[in-house]
């Protein structure tokens, strides 16, 4: 197998292994948003500390009818 090949196959083994702690980390994000008050929702739409998590917050919110 060459450099390029190999390099190539960690590129990609890579690529999959982020894209499933992606996943992961949402869905532990949006379980946690679930678990939270009405208040609370509301509250981490406008102050959450990243967009990923706010972007789940508003749509936690929106699901529940509060914006």
């Amino acid at each position: 197998m060459s450099f390029w090949e190999k390099a190539g196959n960690f590129a990609k083994a890579t690529g999959d292994y982020l894209q499933k702690q992606q996943k992961e980390m949402e869905q532990k994000y949006r379980s946690k948003a679930r678990s939270l008050t009405d208040a609370q929702v509301l509250h981490a739409t406008k102050n959450a500390q990243n967009d990923f998590a706010k972007n789940i917050a508003i749509e936690e919110a929106q699901r529940r009818g509060l914006l």
